[in-house]
């Protein structure tokens, strides 16, 4: 991509948003985390600059995962507020024990690995 294109680039706050999601998604599998309540991903997204002056709504969170395969939008069983599933990675595939901690464990390295390189930049 060429400098003028980067700097005349329209952003889709749409994009912006899957990516911010998909950044604390990420970092939230690495530990272990398997849900946040889109109230706090409101939150942290709202502290991004790139939003300044984008209203940040559920619908929008809603719009930029519902797509996303791993995760989903529903009311969290435990507190009753929206949340944001991590699921199994292992769900609608039959696996025992030993594969799916090999499964969650290849996926918590990989994430950890995007967290460490998007610390270096």
């Amino acid at each position: 991509m060429r400098w003028s294109e980067i700097i005349t680039e329209v952003l889709n706050p749409l994009q912006l948003a899957k990516s911010a999601i998909m950044d604390i998604v990420a970092n939230l599998k690495a530990q272990g985390v398997t849900s946040i309540t889109v109230d706090q991903v409101i939150d942290l997204i709202s502290k991004n600059p790139d939003f300044e002056g984008t209203a940040i709504e559920g619908d929008l969170i809603n719009a930029a995962v519902k797509d996303v395969d791993g995760i989903s939008v529903q009311p969290d069983p435990a507190t009753g507020k929206l949340s944001i599933m991590i699921d199994n990675p292992t769900a609608g595939r039959q696996v025992d024990q030993k594969q799916a901690e090999k499964d969650d464990k290849a996926i918590k390295s990989a994430a950890l690995r995007t967290i460490a390189n998007k610390d270096k930049e």
